[in-house]
């Protein structure tokens, strides 16, 4: 990847989200696809606002945990990023931690 071009990929992976959202409301991975877009263009609120509802619906999905855990920390709360971190640390496969 150019790193010259990733803020437009990245505004591209957030019109995906929100397409997908409008298609298939009920499928929860164009949310989480909306929070990594959202943490990639840092915008961490906005991925926070993304991904909280995932947590409760998806509590064991360590995808989640960990950009959660991005957004919670980019949003200046590192008590709880950390507190998402470790949920994700004991799924995530070993490559990842």
């Amino acid at each position: 990847l150019d790193p010259e071009h990733t803020q437009t990929l990245d505004q591209e992976l957030l019109q995906l989200a929100r397409v997908t959202a409008r298609e298939r409301p009920h499928d929860a991975e164009p949310l989480l696809t909306e929070g990594i877009a959202r943490n990639f263009l840092a915008d961490f609120a906005g991925a926070k606002l993304a991904l909280l509802p995932l947590v409760e619906r998806l509590p064991q999905h360590a995808i989640v945990a960990y950009h959660l855990g991005w957004a919670l920390l980019g949003s200046g709360d590192p008590r709880n990023a950390a507190i998402a971190f470790e949920r994700a640390a004991v799924r995530l496969p070993p490559a990842w931690t």
